[in-house]
């Protein structure tokens, strides 16, 4: 099964989820995170709340889709 077979499998709020276990990896300071294929950036967003990424711009790319 390709990924984007994968993914068009996912229900839709699958990518709105806040991955708690990757918060609780990263210490709080001035940390530098990239984050690629975050989904709609709940994760991110909440690390610069949490004073883990002070620094953070949360940026969203749209790809169009092939039809």
């Amino acid at each position: 099964m390709g990924t984007e077979r994968l993914y068009a499998t996912k229900k839709p709020d699958y990518f709105a989820l806040l991955r708690q276990e990757i918060i609780e990896l990263i210490p709080t300071g001035p940390n530098r995170v990239l984050e690629v294929g975050c989904g709609a950036g709940v994760t991110l967003r909440e690390l610069k709340r949490w004073g883990k990424a002070p620094g953070t711009v949360v940026r969203y790319l749209v790809r169009a889709r092939r039809p």
